[in-house]
């Protein structure tokens, strides 16, 4: 682990991904790892949110630089493994969204950071159903009274 002097304090950042070579070594810590994989998933068609919903946790992110909820980062030797929890749109294959974004992830943590991924388990926590926008019966207006 690593530390980091913030404003308010040392704090400790997991580190899962470590490269070493004769000029030094480069660390990734876990929510950058994170963020790549939240980002990949999110660019993913079918999924609706994510654990705690999108706009909450790119506030979050923003605000105070945590890691986006619904993702895990377990580290797995040299390798990692990630964890995402989704909701998907109705009506979409769940299954063809869930190996879309295995393959999301994985590609974007190994072309941003080089490391292998073991594996990215998907969670379907949830469907997301939105209203009819179309054929619905407005209600009368006061004119028409």
């Amino acid at each position: 682990m690593i530390q980091h002097r913030g404003a308010k304090g040392a704090t400790e950042k997991k580190v899962s991904a470590v490269k070493t070579s004769d000029v030094g070594s480069v660390s990734i810590a876990d929510d950058v790892l994170s963020l790549i994989a939240y980002k990949a998933t999110i660019d993913v068609d079918g999924v609706a949110s994510m654990s705690g919903g999108l706009m909450t946790d790119l506030a979050a992110l923003v605000r105070k630089g945590e890691i986006p909820k619904g993702v895990r980062i377990v580290k797995a030797g040299d390798e990692v493994a990630v964890e995402v929890s989704v909701e998907v749109e109705y009506g979409k294959d769940m299954t063809q969204i869930a190996a879309d974004i295995q393959d999301a992830v994985g590609k974007a943590l190994k072309e941003m950071s080089g490391i292998e991924v073991a594996a990215v388990n998907v969670n379907v926590e949830g469907v997301h159903i939105s209203k009819p926008t179309e054929g619905r019966a407005e209600p009368p207006s006061d004119a028409s009274l």
